[in-house]
Order: structure tokens, then sequence, then C-alpha cells
């Protein structure tokens, strides 16, 4: 498959246009509210057990929903959530209700999580380095939590998680030994690990600038502070959200959350309160250069 364009790394200006055409609707009307995309969606399942993992294209809903009641855990992706059918016909086939969908397919929203009595649910910002905008790139993904399998909503193919696919694959680590609960908590421990990649590399560019301002100030560098500013107020305002979801996932003592893996999620708690102090350490760093 063709890789779609990036995504705008601020694509909320995009959300602001597209979320008219919900006005006056039911609140559980399904419309996609993201940049426009022009890729056909794929489905994929991850299946494991201890023994053995493979890799499946289903081509549609009911025979991913086959594949997932087998042995094992299931680990569900869609890439491309703009096609509204699709996301229509997962939900259906696999009981998620209307109103998550409507979260899945809201790609401008803040983070958020829900917890029933048969399933988790919660979505958070991805984050990637991107050379070519001199920043960074966002993506909505979304997590289902059932049981013995994990649903993965994505805007776009290509994501951070090839390492843990190939683990998987391979039989390394503890994941295939491990339910699907596990699985939540390592996609979203990888998440984090990426705001921390991003936070370096900013915190590389305002060391570097205020060396810049010291020897020879300009009215450029100014341009270049706000911008790094907006960046860490960002960051910041998508990760404090996915600091709640996961105190939801320690909190709710869910069936679905095994005892044993409660201290992976206050690990991840913890790496996620460090982030948010980098990055408020950060923005008082830029405050002051523009002061200076």
């Amino acid at each position: 498959m063709q890789d779609p364009q990036p995504l705008d790394p601020s694509p909320e200006i995009d959300g602001v246009q597209s979320a008219s055409l919900k006005a006056g609707l039911p609140p559980d009307t399904l419309v996609y509210i993201g940049r426009e995309v022009d890729f056909k969606p794929e489905l994929e399942i991850l299946s494991y057990t201890p023994e053995k993992a493979e890799i499946h294209k289903p081509q549609s809903p009911a025979e991913a929903k086959t594949i997932a009641l087998q042995e094992g855990v299931a680990w569900v992706s869609l890439f491309g959530i703009h096609e509204v059918d699709i996301v229509d016909q997962i939900g259906k086939t696999f009981g998620i209700h209307a109103l998550i969908l409507e979260d899945i397919l809201d790609t401008t929203q803040r983070p958020t999580s829900e917890v029933f009595d048969d399933s988790l649910f919660f979505s958070l910002k991805m984050h990637k380095l991107s050379a070519k905008k001199g920043g960074f790139l966002t993506e909505q993904i979304s997590v289902v939590l059932c049981d013995g399998h994990v649903l993965l909503f994505q805007q776009r193919p290509g994501d951070i998680y090839d390492g843990i696919r190939q683990r998987i694959l391979a039989g390394k680590g503890m994941i295939r030994k491990k339910d699907a609960d596990f699985l939540v908590y390592r996609l979203i421990d990888t998440v984090v690990d990426q705001y921390f990649v991003i936070a370096e590399a900013l915190a590389e560019k305002i060391e570097r600038l205020e060396i810049e301002i010291i020897r020879s100030p300009e009215e450029t560098q100014m341009t270049r502070l706000l911008k790094l500013k907006k960046q860490l107020l960002k960051l910041r305002r998508n990760i404090v959200p996915l600091k709640d979801n996961v105190g939801l996932l320690e909190r709710s003592r869910h069936p679905l959350i095994q005892e044993d893996t409660l201290p992976y999620l206050k690990d991840v708690s913890d790496h996620i309160k460090e982030v948010i102090e980098m990055l408020d350490l950060h923005r008082e760093t830029v405050t002051g250069l523009i002061d200076l």
C-alpha cells in the first residue's frame, strides 16, 4: 500500500471544519472528523499463544471476529478510520457501543476513557518525530480491550508498534505469556516512550537556541521560541489525559485487568508524571528565553 501523506501536526484546524457536519444530528450518529485521506482501510490481526504467533489479513469484520475468538490473544488493528461504514461494521460485529465509535471517529477530541462491564475503552495521542516538519506528527489511536482481544483503531498505516509486533512473532519477552491487558500496557508504554524521545529532542533545540540568543540575539529567534512553546503546550495537553486514562485502568479493578499487570500500569503512570515534569521545565526555560 502506498503510504498516505503525513498527518498535519496541528489537525485541529481540519477538525473545526468537519465538526460542523454533526450539527443537528443525534448524539450516536457516526461521522468521521479529521484530515481527509484517500487510501483504503486495512484490517490486520496478530494472534498469539505462548507457543505460536501469526498475522492474519481478514477481508471483513466478520472474518476478523472468527479469528479473534480462537484460542489465545488477538490484536485486531484497523489502519484507516475515515470510512465510517467499516468502523460501524466492526462496532456491530464486536459489540462496541455507538458512543465509543463516535469517539473513535473524532480525531480532534481530547483523549478519553470509558469503563464498561465487558470492555474498557480509551483513546490517546501518538507522536512521532518528523524531520520534514521540524517537529512531530500527531495521530489519534483508540483502544478497546475485550475478553481475549484488543482492538486498535489508527488513522493511518505505519506506527511505532512494529517493535512489539516483531517481539511477539519472535516469542521474545513476556507478552505471549500474558493476557490481553498486558498488551494494552505495552501499547501505552510505547506511546509514553515517544513522549520522552520528543521531549529530549525539543530540549536539544532549546539548548542550541539558548546559546544562539546569548551569542547573537535576532528577531527570528522569537518565532522559533514561540513555535517551541506551542509544541510543548500541545504535548502536555495530550499527555495529561493519558495520565488519567492509566489511573482509571489502575483504579477500576476491572476483571479484564489482571492483578499482576497493575505494577506495570503504576510504572507507566510514574513515567507519564516524569514526562509532564520535563515538559513543564522546558516550557519555563522557553518562557525565560522569551523574556531574555
